[in-house]
């Protein structure tokens, strides 16, 4: 094998280290997600958000194609949720009457909610 053929070889496997990397990244951070676990988490929690806040547009994105099954309240519209739950910002998650301010993983809300 001459030099070029050797960096070549390298460089490929390089490039496909890092996108195993990245699928193995994704997988964990954002594992795949069932229908009975979700729900469960639904059931036992509520999510505060706003229409104008980017990081509860990233909880919506997180919660994919089951965010319909979540009771999402809009503060904008229950300016009282402000006092009532002590809220610092939003997104803020409500679970057995506890808050949990920031964007969530689906791992961290199976967490909370022992689903």
């Amino acid at each position: 094998m001459n030099k070029d053929t050797k960096i070549y070889l390298i460089l490929v496997v390089i490039v496909l280290v890092i996108i195993s990397g990245i699928f193995i990244r994704n997988y964990w951070v954002n594992p795949p997600t069932d229908k009975v676990t979700m729900q469960c988490i639904a059931s036992k929690s509520m999510l505060i958000a706003s229409p104008s806040c980017s990081h509860c547009a990233e909880q919506k994105k997180i919660l994919d194609d089951y965010v319909n099954d979540f009771k999402i309240v809009n503060v904008e519209d229950d300016p009282t949720l402000w006092s009532k739950y002590n809220l610092i910002g939003v997104p803020t998650w409500v679970i057995d009457n506890k808050t949990y301010p920031g964007t969530k993983s689906v791992a961290e809300l199976k967490t909370l909610t022992n689903c």
